[in-house]
């Protein structure tokens, strides 16, 4: 098992460490697109740009992303309960392997839930733009 769990553990750090650079990327992008003032009710093609260019980041960047960090995070999620379930905290005597796995668990779930709330922002825009 300590071999699957090395692999495993191996495998998600550079599953998470192409995901975050991933998530580098479509943050700065979004961050880009929501600084930008939503263009008034009478500039009806600007308007219509900006909509395509959030419907474009959504289905391009946003999407693609949470399912890369959900698929990751519901891979290890069987192994990191095991791993919790089989385990006791202690705080000087801990096997660093399983550990690592489980926070490397955490950090997906948090690159996850920071992926939906940018995607939820997204999706603020676009309400904001169909008014």
């Amino acid at each position: 098992m300590v071999s699957d769990i090395n692999q495993l553990s191996s495998s998600v750090s550079i599953l998470l460490g192409v995901l975050t650079y991933f998530l580098s990327l479509v943050n700065d992008k979004t961050t880009r697109l929501l600084k930008e003032d939503v263009p008034p009710t009478a500039a009806a093609i600007a308007r219509i740009d900006m909509r395509s260019r959030c419907y474009k980041a959504l289905l391009a960047g946003h999407l693609p992303m949470i399912a890369g960090f959900f698929v990751l995070f519901y891979l290890c999620l069987p192994t990191s309960i095991s791993i919790l379930g089989i385990s006791s905290f202690d705080l000087w005597c801990f096997d660093p392997l399983r550990t690592l796995l489980v926070f490397l668990e955490i950090g997906v779930l948090m690159c996850l839930l920071f992926s939906i709330s940018l995607t939820m922002k997204v999706r603020k825009r676009l309400r904001a733009l169909r008014d």
